[in-house]
């Protein structure tokens, strides 16, 4: 059976919730760490696509001026989390993707909305976190990452997306 890897950016200011949403993938694993980076790899196999796809996650928890022109280069797709609880997240989310895109032209997008829990004090408004989304043509989705809530579906669109996006 055929592959595709597929190099994917994840991310977000630090403390938003990045490295939580590894554990809430069906297959996902730690591979050797890039210096500054962590790579993680999820695999699918969705529905539709005839290939075993894995989307390999890089991520940095200490983004430094010259970490996204490190990783940028070649990236197929970026997950951006922000924490819904700290407006200056989403600023930090808008920042990084317009690096990224200087860099790599525009590719697909999931937004994560994380710590969405009850009773919480949002700082930000959903409506403002699906804007955002669609300003850049995204999958937006609402998460409790520290709670597993799985993200599946959202990360089978995005991978057809980026699919979608090399034909």
């Amino acid at each position: 059976m055929k592959q595709f890897i597929l190099k994917v950016l994840l991310l977000g200011a630090k403390g938003v919730g990045k490295t939580d949403i590894l554990p809430v993938t069906t297959s996902s694993e730690v591979i050797k760490p890039v210096t500054g980076f962590t790579i993680s790899v999820m695999r699918f196999n969705p529905p539709d696509v005839e290939k075993t796809t894995t989307l390999q996650l890089w991520e940095s928890s200490g983004f430094t001026d010259t970490t996204v022109q490190i990783a940028g280069k070649g990236t197929l797709g970026v997950i951006l989390v922000y924490d819904v609880t700290d407006k200056a997240t989403l600023q930090r989310a808008k920042e990084l993707i317009e690096e990224v895109t200087s860099l790599s032209g525009r590719v697909p997008v999931l937004v994560i909305a994380n710590r969405t829990k009850p009773f919480i004090t949002r700082m930000v408004s959903e409506d403002e976190g699906r804007e955002f989304s669609e300003s850049l043509d995204g999958i937006y989705v609402e998460a409790d990452l520290e709670s597993g809530q799985i993200l599946h579906e959202s990360l089978l669109e995005f991978t057809r997306r980026i699919l979608d996006s090399l034909d």
